[in-house]
């Protein structure tokens, strides 16, 4: 009788937050479609405005909890894009400005979860930060968030400048698409080439790499990156590359019995029983980080008494 009564309770929670998500549009004009909007519509996905972008809330012959389960068990794939590079002599010092982080400690290559802050110390937005080996930041931020970032950043880039620092800012048009799951890691190793294999194999929680290929995939002149993190509570890899992939990247992967593309009601439902925060939910500009108990990610050098 309980197990019936949590499972009549779990089942409605879903139905609300997928009546929710389907009403979650933005005011503005028509949604803007993700690399992997094409992808979207040939597997039967039900497709929102979810801030400007046409994204997916569930697909054909799954339900919410169905996606959910199948990406504890097995794993799923998600429509994540938002990318931004941060070059420049200053890069760091400009972005320890703007967020709590201490990224001068950071090793190449690696990286870590983040938060933006406004002057009365509310977040602006989370995002990743990691410091590559190249001579720039890779930076990924909400999409939802994506025109007040690029203001803000803006705003700081033309004051830091004028203080006579160097720092440049470049929107990356790349696709991103997470893929989490206990069976995320065998599956893109699949993919990997054998020269890459052993840089793949070394890579933990939220470190980074470029490869010049992945399931036999590539572009003349740029990389893919393959970053080890996720917003699910499960293992995982986000993999930024450049669009012209994105399809055939998405397709491969569900050449696997074990893939499933997954929507952004389970991507929701992963996230809170992660114990995850949601910007918009959890977050704001009026939360501070202690507030939201994300004290963790404030870097000992930004403590003043």
């Amino acid at each position: 009788m309980l197990r019936g009564l949590r499972e009549y309770r779990l089942a409605t929670f879903f139905v609300r937050l997928s009546k929710r998500l389907s009403h979650t549009e933005c005011n503005g004009p028509k949604p803007l479609k993700t690399p992997f909007y094409d992808f979207h519509v040939s597997e039967g996905a039900k497709l929102v405005d979810f801030c400007g972008y046409s994204l997916p809330i569930v697909y054909r012959s799954q339900s919410i909890i169905d996606s959910h389960r199948h990406v504890r068990a097995n794993c799923g794939i998600f429509d994540v894009s938002h990318m931004l590079q941060v070059s420049g002599v200053d890069r760091i010092k400009f972005m320890e400005s703007l967020t709590v982080s201490d990224l001068q400690s950071l090793a190449k290559g690696s990286g870590t979860l983040s938060v933006y802050l406004n002057e009365n110390s509310g977040i602006i937005d989370d995002l990743i930060i990691n410091v590559c080996r190249e001579p720039y930041l890779y930076v990924v931020s909400n999409a939802a968030c994506a025109e007040k970032v690029r203001k803000h950043l803006a705003e700081q880039q033309k004051a830091f400048i004028a203080s006579g620092n160097d720092v440049h800012l470049q929107v990356l048009d790349h696709a991103l698409l997470a893929i989490q799951g206990p069976n995320a890691n065998e599956i893109v190793r699949h993919g990997i080439s054998h020269n890459d294999q052993p840089f793949f194999d070394d890579l933990y929680f939220m470190e980074t790499i470029t490869i010049s290929s992945l399931f036999g995939l590539s572009h003349p002149v740029e990389d893919i990156r393959i970053t080890r993190c996720g917003y699910t509570g499960e293992d995982g890899y986000e993999i930024s590359l450049p669009a012209t992939l994105a399809l055939p990247l998405a397709r491969k992967l569900c050449e696997f019995d074990r893939v499933k593309p997954i929507g952004l009601a389970a991507r929701d439902t992963l996230r809170l029983e992660g114990g995850m925060c949601l910007y918009g939910n959890d977050l704001s500009e009026t939360t501070s980080p202690v507030e939201a108990s994300l004290t963790w990610l404030i870097g000992k050098f930004t403590f003043t008494l």
